[in-house]
This record gives C-alpha cells, structure tokens and sequence, in this order.
C-alpha cells in the first residue's frame, strides 16, 4: 500500500453539492429539491486543476464573479466573456476555458465561484389550500376582503426542471387562454435565447411554448401546480393552486452539458449560475410590463458557507427588491444526520463518512465540505478502517493554511480508495477556511473512511452530500453495521440541514414542510395511511433545520408539504409511483394527471402562492415587508412550539392573515427600516412584532427603553446569533428606544 501526495499550486477552493434523495422514505411518494454547489477561487488559480472541473459547451465556462469598485466590464470583453447578468458587482459570465486564469487577473476581480462539483433534488392540493384558508380568499368570502384573490396581474416564475406546458392545470379558467407567457428552456440551443443572454431557447406565446418539449421529469410541473395550477382536469377543481390566475414564467434550469451527464457534479458546475440567470430574466420582464414578480426555486445544495456570503446569496441580495420576491425550499434533511458541528480549542474531533446504501455500490462517493470560523485555522487527517474498526491507513494532517489540492491514495489488491482535498486558506466574503473533500471507496464492504479535524481555535461545521457524480446522499456516523467507533469518534446531527439555494440567503423566504393531510386514496384506489409517519398539523420529520451557519433563524416559515396533490407530467412519471395519482383525464387529445408527492419543495410554492396573493392586494412590497408579514400574521400553537425557532420559523403560513395585513398597509411608507452601522430593526413603526438584526457581528441583549428611561423590555440573545424577534404586545404606543450592540435606534410603537 502506498500513500501519494500531491500538492498542484494554489487554488481557492469553495465548492458545493447537494443531493438528490428520489424516493426518500416509503411514506412521501418522492421528495424533489434540487441542490448545487460552488467553486471558489480567490484571485488566483490553478489552470490544470479547475478548469478540468469545468467544461462548459463550446469549451465556455459558465461562472459567477465577485468584483470591486476599480472593476472595469471592459475586462470581461477583452477576454471573449459574455455578460448574462449584471448585478454591477456580481456577474453571471460565459468565458472561454482557455481566457479563465486571464480573467482572473483582472483588476477588481475578487473572487469567481464556479459552478463546481455537486449537487442533489427531491420532489414536494386540496387539504393545503383548505389549511391555509385560501378558498375563502379565492371566492372573496373572507371577511375583510371587497372582491376575490387569485393572482391577477402577478407573474409567478418558476425556477425548475421537467415542465409540462400543455397541462391544463396552466390555462384559465377559459380552458383555452394559456397563462405560461413565456419560456426559457436553458438546455437547449435550437431557436434563439433570450434577449442579453447567450445560451438556450426563448418561447413565447402559446404555439411557440407548446414546441416545447421538457423531458426532465415531473417536478417542475407539480410545484408550479401548487403554486398556481388552474385544477382543470381534476374533480371540481379541487387540486387548484394558490394563485391560480397568475401569468406564468418557466425556466427549465441548464444542469447538464455535452460533456458532463446529469449528476452532482454538474449540477454544481453548471446550474448554480443559470439560476441566478433565471432570476434576472423573470424580474427584468416583469419590470418591462409594470407587474411586481414572485420567484420560487424547489431546488437546494449543501455545498458553501451556509452563512448568507456565498457569491450566489450574495446575487440574490442584489437582486430582489420592491415587488421582486424570492422563495426557496429549505429542504429535506430533517431526519437526516449530514452535518456535523464542534468547537476546536487545542482539541481533536474524528468522525466516519459514508454514502448511504454504500453496500450495494462497487465504488463508495462521498463529498465533504467543511468550513471553519472566520480567520481561523484548521488541519484535517483522512483515515481508513475495516469492519472490526482497526486503521490500515492515515495520511499526514493538511493545514488550510496552504492552499491547494492534496491527493491521497491507498492501494490495495482488492480496491483501491482515492481521497482528494481542495484546500481553501479563505473564502474571501466571510474570511473562513474550508476544506471540500472527494473520497472514491472501490472497497466499500471492507474499508470505511474517517476525518479527524484539530486547531488552535476554529468553530467547524461540515456537510456530506454523498455522492460525487450521482444523486445520493451521505452521513457522519461513529458506528455502522459491525463497526463501533462510538467512544472515540462523533456522529452528525441533523442541524444547520437548511440548504444553500432554498435556505440560507438573507433575501430568500425559506420555507419548512408541514403535515395537512398523511392519508388518501389513489386513483385504482390504494390506501396510503401515513399517520405512523407525521401527525396533521405536525412540521414534518424530513423538513431541514436551521439555523444559519451565522445564527439567523431558518426557515422563516412553514406550509405544507406531506402528501400534497397537483399536477404531474404523465410521460415522465416514474412507474412505481403510478398508484399515488390521484386523477386522470384526457384533454387536447392527450391524457393528464395529478399526482401526490411530498417534500419542501411542495412548501415552498405553497408560500409563493400566498406572496402572489399579497404582491396582488400590495403590489409594492418588498421582501422585508413580506417577510414580516408572514412572520408577524403566522399561525402558532403546539407544534410549533415557541417562535421563532429553527424547525418552524416563525410558524405557519396564515394566507388570510397576511392578505388581509398587506391590505391594511397600502399606500403606507411601513414597514420601514431603522438601521445604524452596527443593527437593523423592523419595522419601524412597529405593531406586535419587531426583527432586529446585527450587522457584520453577532447580538448583544437587546433592551427596549421609553424616552424616560424606563425599561420595558429585556431579550436575551443566544451566543452566535445575529437575529431576533420581539413581542411588542404589551406595549403602549408611543416612541422607545432599542439598544444593542452599543448602538440605540428610535423606534415607533402604534
């Protein structure tokens, strides 16, 4: 046996993955979030080493760039790149492989994540909507409303894969006008691309948009459904969406390319960017036509930082605004232990890694991807062990001090295990080391791999994906099977499980999973009874938990998303599946179907529906204002627990609640935002509920004084947290003071 270690120059590594868990327990018919990540460089670049990870059709590399004030576009031009979307400091670029390292060198140019290794996707209508009280709200039988809600004059965008067009479920009430205006088919080349963008096809109008053809699968269909289906073709229209008069955007996320198939790996390379794509191109038309726009992505990662700072999250803060709205699902990792979390203070922390169902694979994947605390340093040693937990292998520890790529193999007769590290000293937008691991296990019946971290001081947090080039996923554990390391090595928790896309950005309403139905009956009438499973009401077991790497609370909110009926792509349906459908009808001279699947990523449309309805009452809200909204409007009680908190968010979405609050306040400058160098809070004037953020550091208590100096208020707040909510209930109105941070804001209570 041999160990080789190879060190290839510098390179600034960040990369990101998810998984996708396709038929996740037996009681969710499949669960679907989509996942990408990732790769960092800071300034500098190995050639060989990352852009072999990158191969884009045409030899272009598709990438995102972070720049500074002395950055000149004219840079980008001089080096073949094209501009897709410009957020004046972030770019979304396509530039050839071989101008990359030039590119790099550009003044200005800080750091560039490209669309690296991995990524992953799970799939997510009738007692929903019953829930969440939107039937009164689409008649205009609630009481407060003067006419009905259904979405007119809001586009909903929906950021996918696999979308059936010719679905009834996407016409008006007519069954005939179709409420899809236009489609950008980002995987393929044969017409002509949108307007400012260089790859993929534009549809509009009906007959352009029925040529069409999306064979992705089915999730693209079911979650726009939920958002926004019709309910043509089920009975009596009962698996309609939220918003069901909306004008629709598709955008079938370019994933794939001719040299790499769909997998992790491209999922990272290549969709991250053409989603930030998607974005501008659904806000950007609906500015052109003066309608304010709501955008859901049921598609997740767990490659980055987790902390808000990637260069994605980042772009999203860039992008959304008044009327722009973005909605992610958190994901579904709830019950999943593929995080691991410890404090190193002169310590050592070892844990195993491992691909689930790793028996039945000849060649065991596992991608790792492990951050510190800013500033700090960490070292990382590799291991392996067979079943009776004796180690046959350790290579040396690798300090995140020096930058690169370190390999490592152990060779055996009967396998060999090939372990690679892409070593970051620091990720430009936080400052914080990382480590992203690929280990390719030929022996997995006989050799298990394991970590051991140390520092001086570092706060570690890691995620393992899984697979590399496929759809899997992965877990820390200290025992399995006949092996027990248990009392020297530490198993994962299933906390900080939000994902990257769908959960962490500050400007993205995630969105958690509750239970609204867990029984029904099928089309050729199967039973599936999935009380055993999560109670009505309950938030449910796979719904990722926050926090935040950096202390906020995730998700924001929660809607459901167990069993959840709507419509499905019939041609793209898996066989198995086929007794969880719910309808079928013919219409158009084809046949169509509804289906039953469950997952945040039925959440999420859930909530962007409910947005749509607000966006409609108030057109000029602005994320803040909804989030607010829904935090303040939520429904609480004994699942729940106490909001906010880390599984439920502020609770559950309450669609009348809001509609009727984003009613109340047209026409009125609220919420407003106090902010100093150091804390935000809002709203400001405040009723009920005040959000008090801290600004590039952590909290301090948060005190509320009135303008005599009497304390009213005292909110302790857990150490590393940089958010908080207070109740203002008690409060008279009148002006007080908030103090924290050593900073004081002047906030109005009515």
């Amino acid at each position: 046996m041999t160990g080789e270690f190879i060190v290839v120059k510098r390179y600034i590594s960040g990369v990101k993955k998810w998984l996708l868990i396709y038929s996740m327990l037996m009681v969710v018919g499949a669960f679907a979030q989509r996942v990408n990540y990732p790769m960092m460089v800071g300034g500098f670049m190995d050639t060989e080493a990352s852009t072999s990870l990158l191969h884009h059709r045409n030899d272009d590399v598709h990438l995102l760039l972070l720049t500074d004030a002395t950055f000149n576009k004219t840079c980008l031009t001089t080096h073949g790149a094209r501009i897709q979307t410009d957020l004046h400091d972030i770019f979304s670029v396509l530039v050839p492989r071989d101008s990359l390292v030039a590119l790099m060198s550009c003044r200005g140019v800080l750091a560039a994540e490209l669309p690296s290794p991995s990524q992953s996707m799970r799939l997510q209508m009738d007692s929903a909507r019953s829930v969440l009280g939107v039937n009164a709200i689409q008649d205009g039988t609630l009481q407060g409303l003067s006419r009905a809600y259904q979405g007119e004059n809001v586009i909903i965008g929906i950021v996918d894969i696999g979308f059936q067009h010719r679905h009834p479920a996407f016409l008006d009430s007519d069954s005939t006008t179709l409420r899809i205006s236009r489609m950008w088919q980002q995987n393929q080349d044969i017409g002509a691309p949108p307007q400012g963008f260089s790859y993929g096809t534009e549809y509009i109008g009906k007959e352009e948009i029925y040529k069409d053809v999306d064979l992705h699968g089915t999730h693209g269909t079911h979650v726009a459904g939920i958002a926004s289906g019709s309910g043509i073709g089920s009975p009596d229209l009962q698996y309609r969406g939220i918003a069901p008069k909306a004008e629709l955007i598709f955008v079938s996320i370019k994933y794939y390319n001719d040299t790499i198939p769909g997998s992790a790996h491209s999922d990272y390379v290549i969709a991250n960017p053409a989603i930030i794509d998607a974005y501008q191109y659904i806000f950007d038309y609906a500015r052109s036509v003066g309608k304010p726009a709501v955008i859901n992505l049921s598609w997740g990662m767990h490659t980055g930082p987790h902390d808000g700072t990637s260069i994605f999250d980042l772009a999203t803060d860039r992008l959304v605004g008044q009327g722009m709205i973005l909605v992610g699902a958190a994901g579904n990792y709830g019950n999943h232990p593929m995080h691991i979390h410890h404090m190193l203070i002169g310590d050592t922390m070892s844990t195993l890694v491992i691909e689930d169902q790793r028996e039945s694979r000849a060649e065991e994947q596992i991608y790792v991807d492990v951050w510190g605390s800013g500033n700090s340093v960490f070292s990382m040693q590799m291991e392996l062990f067979d079943t009776l937990g004796q180690r046959v292998y350790q290579t040396s520890f690798v300090e995140t001090r020096f930058s690169g790529v370190k390999k490592f193999l152990y060779e055996h007769d009967s396998g060999d295990v090939e372990m690679t590290l892409f070593v970051s000293d620091r990720y430009l937008p936080n400052q914080k080391p990382n480590i992203l691991v690929w280990i390719k296990n030929h022996q997995p019946r006989h050799l298990y791999a394991g970590i051991r971290f140390t520092s001086p001081y570092s706060e570690l947090h890691a995620w393992n994906s899984g697979g590399i080039m496929r759809y899997t996923s992965g877990r820390f554990v200290h025992s399995h099977r006949s092996l027990n390391l248990s009392s020297t090595h530490k198993a994962g928790n299933t906390e900080y499980t939000v994902g990257e896309n769908g959960g962490t950005s500050r400007s993205v309403i995630s969105v958690g999973a509750t239970t609204a139905k867990n029984n029904y009956v099928g089309l050729f009438n199967d039973t599936f009874n999935n009380a055993w499973y999560a109670e009505v009401g309950a938030i449910t077991p796979f719904s990722s938990r926050g926090p935040t790497a950096d202390g906020r609370i995730k998700p924001d909110i929660c809607a459901p998303g167990m069993d959840v009926a709507a419509p499905i792509y019939l041609r793209q349906y898996p066989g198995w599946a086929w007794n969880r459908l719910v309808a079928r009808e013919g219409f158009l001279n084809d046949t169509f179907a509804y289906g039953v699947f469950s997952g945040t990523s039925m959440a999420a449309p859930q909530v962007t529906g409910v947005v749509a309805l607000m966006l409609q009452a108030n057109p000029s809200l602005n994320p803040l204002q909804i989030r607010h909204i829904l935090a303040t409007t939520a429904t609480k009680d004994r699942f729940t627990g106490h909001v906010p908190n880390t599984i439920a968010g502020y609770g559950k979405v309450n669609a009348q609640a809001a509609l009727l609050e984003a009613l109340r306040i047209v026409g009125v400058s609220h919420p407003a935002i106090a902010k100093t160098d150091r804390i935000i809070a809002y709203p400001n004037p405040a009723n009920g509920m005040i959000t008090v953020e801290a600004e590039g550091g952590f909290l301090t208590p948060v005190y509320l004084f009135d303008l005599k100096g009497k304390m009213w208020l005292k909110n302790e707040v857990d150490s590393g947290m940089i958010t908080t909510s207070l109740s203002l209930e008690s409060l008279p109105v009148g002006v007080y003071l908030l103090k924290t941070n050593g900073q004081a804001l002047r906030i109005s209570v009515f």
